[in-house]
């Protein structure tokens, strides 16, 4: 690599590029990738320093890039869309928000993000998923049977006790129109309805 204090970082960073890389695999209409001969973070990327004699550290591909288009503005990301993480050709790079450049990638939340079944198939629509705030997704009939077997673990008998019962301990009948199921355990509803009538009398 060409040393000294008025290298500018551009020159030091083709010295350090070969030009006549290999064709992308995913994307052979770039042409080759410019294959960076440096130092590598631990994701694969190419470093450098942004002085040769002051320090501190950018990524390799962000010089060529942002000398033919200027400066990354903040909150947005180069995609090497070759997927070559140490290429610096800047015509395999796209500037994309941190989301897409996650979505087009192949770490396991990306993958997750691209499913439309649960490992146990069942089809991950609106009304069956579960969003969280940091973006996983749960299939709510997995959950609605874990719960199920949780209850069944605590209580081996519920299932059984629960399927053989017709009426509430009140005698009300386990219809579909008076039952409410929540947990793997069955709730009256008008028994519910007269506690709620009690508890209602009690606070006037």
């Amino acid at each position: 690599m060409l040393k000294g204090k008025n290298v500018p970082i551009e020159i030091r960073v083709m010295s350090l590029t070969d030009t006549n890389g290999p064709v992308p695999i995913v994307r052979p209409e770039l042409g080759p990738c410019w294959i960076w001969n440096g130092s590598l973070t631990r994701d694969g990327y190419g470093k450098i320093k942004r002085s040769s004699h002051i320090g501190g550290i950018t990524l390799a591909h962000k010089v060529p890039w942002e000398a033919l288009h200027g400066e990354v503005p903040p909150g947005l990301q180069l995609d090497h869309l070759c997927r070559v993480r140490h290429c610096v050709n800047p015509a395999h790079l796209e500037m994309v928000t941190p989301r897409v450049n996650n979505e087009r990638s192949f770490s396991p939340s990306a993958l997750n993000a691209k499913k439309t079944h649960c490992q146990n198939g069942h089809v991950l629509t609106l009304d069956n998923t579960y969003i969280y705030k940091s973006g996983a997704r749960n299939c709510k009939i997995c959950k609605g049977e874990l719960r199920r077997k949780a209850t069944l673990k605590r209580n081996p008998d519920a299932g059984c006790a629960m399927k053989l019962k017709t009426h509430c301990p009140r005698g009300h009948e386990y219809t579909a129109e008076n039952t409410r199921v929540y947990k793997g355990s069955r709730f009256c509803k008008a028994c519910n309805k007269i506690f709620k009538e009690r508890l209602r009398d009690q606070l006037r």
